[in-house]
């Protein structure tokens, strides 16, 4: 059985809101694609926002290995966007994933650089995630 992309998000979305230090910072805020018009001054923040840069799979799609970066952002400072993303971490690093259609492993593989986005006017960091999963 092929995973589909959209699975995959949706699993790691249901990992991080069913993760009470995640939600204590963020609320619900956890998003699989960044937002078109970051100038709407009504998007709430502290978010998650989770983006598939990539992957492999076997032959049949049931094995795949995808690439994931995690932002934590921030309107109100560096620290907070950095304590959202130590919460993300504990729930996602080393921590298997499942879903409805796939059952997985996921693992940072290169520690957060953090900035200033000035489009989206908020600090951010971003870290890098593989996730291994079977279908």
């Amino acid at each position: 059985m092929t995973i589909s992309t959209e699975a995959l998000l949706i699993a790691i979305r249901r990992k991080l809101i069913g993760t009470s230090a995640v939600v204590a910072l963020v609320k619900d805020r956890v998003h699989t694609a960044h937002f078109y018009d970051f100038d709407n001054g009504t998007i709430p923040m502290p978010c998650v926002i989770i983006e598939l840069v990539g992957g492999s799979s076997n032959y049949a799609g049931s094995n795949q290995s995808s690439t994931l970066y995690i932002y934590s952002y921030s309107r109100e400072s560096s620290a907070e966007a950095s304590a959202v993303y130590d919460a993300l971490y504990l729930a996602l690093n080393a921590q298997k994933v499942s879903g409805n259609t796939l059952n997985g492993y996921a693992h940072e593989t290169a520690r957060p650089i953090s900035g200033y986005n000035p489009v989206a006017r908020s600090y951010f960091y971003r870290g890098s995630y593989q996730v291994l999963t079977a279908g």
